[in-house]
């Protein structure tokens, strides 16, 4: 029963570093976006192009910060259950410690 427990906060850990990673590269990737979209901006000047930038810009903003708030989301359940999961470990580990004596 033990390892079956450690084996899932394992399992969390990984994926808690996995949605931290995913985070990152989402708000790189983000932060790309807004400067490639200002260069391009830059350099052609005409108003259509800047229009249609800004429109792309918003739309794939909106679109990874939508994706962002659904790692974050998904990351704060995976810490809920590895808290509890680490709950449940310590009240074994009494049980057992207990039932020893």
């Amino acid at each position: 029963m033990y390892k079956c427990v450690i084996s899932d906060m394992d399992e969390v850990q990984k994926e808690n570093e996995y949605l931290r990673a995913q985070i990152q590269q989402l708000e790189l990737e983000r932060d790309k976006l807004h400067k490639n979209d200002e260069e391009l901006c830059l350099q052609k000047g005409c108003p259509e192009f800047i229009s249609l930038a800004t429109q792309t810009y918003f739309r794939r903003t909106a679109g990874l910060e939508q994706e962002l708030a659904n790692l974050k989301k998904e990351k704060a359940d995976c810490d809920k259950e590895n808290s509890d999961i680490k709950n449940q470990l310590s009240v074994a580990m009494r049980n057992k410690a207990s039932s020893i004596f």
